[in-house]
């Protein structure tokens, strides 16, 4: 039984693609590139006297203060800090907060920091970065989220929530098109301190663009239609009868994680949906997905002479 768009309920705007997009060649930053950072990272979250590791995708530079990680493939870097934390006994950090609607959970509350602070935070991270030279002009800030620190009754249910760690993000575009996947952030992670915030980390990948090639592209029903198609979890479940819906749909650019090498940032659509079995005694089988899937035909990369394996399959 083939799954087709019609055997789809689509609860979403679908959006726009052009005739044709640009798909980015992009480079890694060397580790001679990217020693001011780590320089300037071990000093100031006192990681100290540092012995360098190397794995099969990374440089692990690691003391018993901390842990510096370059991934060659991609130029990323994860710094974290051993002894911060070590200072609380547990997740919960003693933040002023207020709380706000939560979109994901609207039964609960969500603790935020107030405006004040989460400006404070985001200077504090755009002085970091800019010293560092990591972010790019294509990287614009996303907002400061704190953890969430729940603490559950013998059923499973919140009963008290807490604030942990701050995290101030920076995210990415392309052409005004949002960049998703691991390769496209930069995070900077947040203690309170005694006397002004304490840096707790940082992960930070973006891999710099050089050029852009312009390919074909097809209609948003046509790359629907061939996503579902060879999506081999989905036509499994539209086989035993399940109701299969798709509530967002999102033109993206991609990225691929730091450890992994990446030439070609390339158009994707990102799919949210949900696959529910029609039986009432199999529902417990269903399941939410996202996922992203190349918006362009591999035959529109060929004609161009631009090949990878990314491109060719489901990201």
């Amino acid at each position: 039984m083939s799954l087709k768009l019609t055997d789809i309920e689509i609860a979403a705007k679908l959006p726009k693609i052009n005739h044709s997009m640009p798909v980015y060649k992009v480079k890694p930053f060397s580790l001679e590139e990217c020693q001011q950072a780590i320089r300037y990272f071990q000093e100031i979250m006192h990681i100290g006297e540092i012995l360098p590791v190397n794995m099969q995708d990374s440089l692990h530079l690691v003391s018993k203060a901390g842990e510096i990680q370059f991934y060659r493939p991609s130029g990323g870097l994860w710094v974290h800090s051993f002894v911060a934390d070590d200072k609380y006994s547990d997740e919960r950090r003693p933040w002023k907060v207020e709380q706000v609607k939560d979109d994901e959970e609207p039964e609960n509350l969500k603790l935020v920091l107030p405006k004040k602070e989460q400006k404070k935070l985001a200077d504090r991270t755009v002085e970091l970065f800019e010293k560092t030279k990591l972010l790019s002009k294509q990287a614009y800030f996303s907002g400061v989220e704190l953890d969430q620190v729940t603490r559950l009754d013998e059923k499973g249910k919140e009963v008290e929530r807490f604030p942990g760690e701050a995290n101030v993000r920076f995210l990415y575009k392309l052409d005004d098109i949002p960049v998703e996947g691991a390769g496209a952030k930069s995070y900077a992670f947040y203690n309170p301190g005694e006397r002004e915030y304490e840096l707790t980390g940082i992960y930070h990948c973006w891999r710099g663009t050089t050029d852009a090639q312009t390919i074909q592209m097809v209609s948003i029903e046509e790359t629907l239609e061939r996503a579902i198609s060879q999506d081999r979890e989905l036509v499994l479940h539209h086989k035993k009868r399940s109701l299969i819906k798709i509530n967002k749909i999102e033109l993206v650019y991609y990225t691929l994680p730091p450890h992994k090498h990446q030439d070609y940032v390339f158009p994707s659509i990102h799919i949210i949906g949900s696959a529910t079995p029609k039986d009432k005694k199999l529902r417990r089988d269903g399941f939410d997905f996202s996922r992203f899937y190349n918006a362009a035909p591999c035959e529109s990369y060929a004609k161009e002479g631009l090949y990878a394996d990314y491109l060719l399959m489901r990201s």
